[in-house]
């Protein structure tokens, strides 16, 4: 293995490992538990905390996953959690996550026009 691969695994890491540990999981649940927010295969149906950090890890591994097999950005989302990994304006990759309660995109504004 040469060292750029080594040193691109090591990045990849840290981008998780940072996401996993400023990322405030606390309020993801007790946003979960307020609108009583349920999760299809988890006993109680309401996930803990750990259950959360659980499915957002495998969210940012989806996503860098996608990436190194194709160098393409993308976007996964599930149970409320997005996951983005994209090239940044100065070419450094960006790896996102987001816990998302409502949206809304707009990308034709002329068709919602009055």
């Amino acid at each position: 293995m040469n060292y750029i691969i080594i040193e691109y695994k090591i990045m990849r890491q840290k981008q998780i490992d940072n996401s996993m540990d400023y990322f405030e999981f606390g309020k993801v649940s007790k946003a979960m538990k307020a609108l009583n927010w349920h999760w299809e295969g988890v006993e109680g149906g309401i996930p803990n905390e750990s259950e959360i950090r659980v499915a957002a890890r495998k969210r940012l591994n989806e996503v860098y996953d996608h990436f190194d097999n194709t160098g393409e950005e993308m976007i996964i989302a599930s149970g409320g959690f997005e996951a983005e990994i994209k090239i940044e304006h100065d070419g450094s990759i960006g790896l996102h996550l987001r816990f998302v309660l409502e949206g809304w995109d707009n990308y034709n504004t002329d068709e919602y026009d009055d």
